[in-house]
């Protein structure tokens, strides 16, 4: 018995499967991508009270804290935040500090992946 050896349809299957992987991964690496930089503005906020930069920046001033935390975004990689969506404000004895972002990615034609950041932690003032 002699077998015959199959030809054309294999490629084209193979063709297309490598087609459908390329258009799920993209989408997919661009929402993990905005997940990522979410996760490192979450991070540099939960580190705020224990941050011994951000304790001596409250003894000067709302002001440099959010000078301070925009060096810190743009040394983790997210340098999108921008002072505006920085609100410090100052209560008995922390200062109280809101991050909100908003990002909105552009996966296919008009469709758009968006996400909301909405972090806040303190920093307190040593007397």
């Amino acid at each position: 018995m002699k077998l015959k050896k199959q030809g054309g349809l294999a490629k084209i299957i193979w063709i297309l499967l490598l087609g459908l992987i390329i258009v799920f991964s993209v989408p997919a690496i661009k929402i993990v991508s905005v997940h990522i930089n979410a996760r490192r503005i979450a991070s540099v906020m939960k580190n705020l009270e224990d941050d011994a930069f951000f304790r001596v920046y409250a003894l000067s001033g709302a002001e440099n804290i959010k000078k301070e935390l925009l060096l810190r975004f743009d040394l983790e990689g997210v340098p999108e935040v921008t002072s505006d969506e920085i609100t410090v404000t100052e209560a008995d004895d922390v200062f109280d500090v809101r991050v909100t972002h908003h990002y909105e990615v552009k996966i296919i034609m008009d469709k758009y992946f968006t996400l909301d950041i909405d972090e806040s932690g303190y920093v307190p003032i040593k007397q």
